[in-house]
């Protein structure tokens, strides 16, 4: 797995990135049927959202996970993962909303 330090990360994302209280801010990560666990919420965007996570391991770029987020459930893809300045692991994904 390849990670990039939070300060030399290249945005590439399409539009604004929007902040979240990661105290207060949760989505839910299903790996498998019957195997999910809850995340905090770093930010958000138009097209999908990034978390905290305490193993980068079980997020490799290009998996497909459902997530459910504010109310609605999604198809949601790893499209990055880094390493911030206090040592967390963010992992950002892109997402579609289901049904």
């Amino acid at each position: 797995m390849q990670l990039r330090p939070h300060a030399h990360w290249e945005e590439r994302r399409q539009a604004s990135r929007f902040a979240r209280d990661e105290e207060l801010e949760q989505a839910a990560v299903w790996f498998s049927p019957g195997e999910g666990k809850v995340y905090p919420v770093c930010d958000e965007s138009l097209g999908g959202i990034s978390l905290v996570v305490d193993d980068p391991a079980r997020f490799p770029v290009g998996d497909d996970m459902g997530i459910a987020y504010a109310r609605s459930f999604y198809q949601a893809t790893v499209v990055h993962v880094h390493q911030r300045d206090d040592g967390a692991f963010i992992v950002g994904f892109e997402m579609h909303e289901l049904g």
